[in-house]
């Protein structure tokens, strides 16, 4: 009887013995105070827009609420197009005036501007926000 009580004695010491371990290891861990920034390069498939490519003989063309929508969440979130330009670094035309009141503007398709309230691309289109 006292071998049993003994032997499980011994067990319940090891137990208790690898937990204090185990718990010091994620305490350990978990305490690390080295700061560390996780850069994430996002890269969009190629936008369309209503034509173009995006160069400067070709520039991308902003015709309804929804380029111009597009437009706006591609550069305000430093997106990539999948050659890696930035798509605040393109070139755009708007193809004629755009009217956004029709436009829902809740929380998920909210429109934030770029740049200055309203765009002209001096060809005497004008989007009003």
């Amino acid at each position: 009887m006292k071998k049993i009580i003994y032997t499980f004695n011994c067990f319940i010491y090891l137990i208790l013995t690898l937990t204090v371990f185990f718990i010091a290891v994620i305490l350990l861990f978990s305490l690390n105070t080295q700061p560390y920034v996780r850069i994430q390069t996002v890269y969009a498939a190629d936008a369309t827009f209503s034509g173009g490519s995006g160069t400067e003989g070709d520039p991308y063309m902003i015709n309804n609420p929804y380029d111009l929508i597009e437009l706006s969440n591609l550069v305000n979130n430093g997106i990539k197009r999948t050659d890696g330009t930035m798509y605040s670094a393109l070139y755009y035309e708007l193809g004629n005036d755009i009217d956004m009141s029709d436009i829902d503007m809740s929380d998920d398709k909210k429109f934030n501007p770029i740049g200055k309230e309203g765009v002209s691309d001096n060809l005497g289109y004008y989007a009003e926000v």
